[in-house]
């Protein structure tokens, strides 16, 4: 039977397989790096260092410079400790006889005179003078304010003294010392913010000074326990 003449013939079209299609590369270029407006060739950049942990930054304020306030104390410790221990040396004397008075007042003045050109010296490393008037009044101003708060520990002493019974000269002598103790320390860290170089001769030197004071401390100690 025929085909009716005004129906088209349909002829089927083979499509090739979408798999078989070669796959098409989306991925842009890697295009080499610009040259530098000089002309010079790329360098590549070091990758960027890492901040260190945060407890090694150190939140801690300096501490204030005092250049009046902590050589004051410093000479107050001195003089403070050299009143208690030759004045005891100048009352009894476990090895013979006492100390003179005039020897006990000439080496308080020697160690006071030292401990005062020490601390005058240290507070002009800190903060130095502008002029030579200003470090004439500040050396005068760190030797009053040191005799002030040395005639202020004595009279507090002494007062403390008239209210305690009797055998309390061995407790006010320990606290005065203490007390020299707590200045001579407290004294060259107010002074500056940090602490300054030493040569090796300084450091032996106030190394020898400090045992010494601590052996003349405890032959005191000792003197005034035994003979009262």
């Amino acid at each position: 039977m025929s085909q009716a003449p005004d129906e088209e013939e349909t002829i089927p079209l083979a499509l090739p397989a979408l798999a078989s299609l070669p796959a098409v590369d989306r991925t842009l270029p890697q295009l080499p790096p610009p040259p530098l407006a000089s002309g010079a060739p790329y360098r590549a950049l070091a990758p960027p260092v890492p901040d260190p942990e945060p407890e090694n930054y150190s939140f801690a304020a300096p501490r204030k410079t005092r250049p009046v306030l902590g050589p004051a104390l410093s000479v107050l410790g001195v003089l403070l400790w050299a009143f208690v221990v030759f004045g005891q040396f100048t009352t009894s004397w476990m090895f013979g006889t006492p100390l003179g008075q005039g020897t006990a007042v000439l080496a308080i003045l020697l160690l006071t005179l030292v401990a005062w050109i020490g601390a005058v010296r240290r507070s002009c490393d800190a903060v130095a003078p502008r002029t030579t008037l200003r470090l004439v009044a500040r050396s005068v101003g760190i030797a009053i304010l040191a005799f002030l708060f040395c005639v202020g520990c004595v009279m507090s002493a002494t007062a403390a003294g008239g209210v305690l019974s009797r055998g309390h000269d061995l407790l006010i002598a320990f606290g005065l010392v203490v007390v020299s103790l707590a200045a001579a320390i407290s004294g060259p860290r107010l002074t500056t913010s940090a602490p300054l170089p030493r040569t090796h001769r300084q450091r032996s030197l106030l190394v020898g000074m400090w045992l010494a004071g601590v052996l003349l401390t405890l032959v005191a100690g000792a003197d005034l326990a035994a003979n009262g």
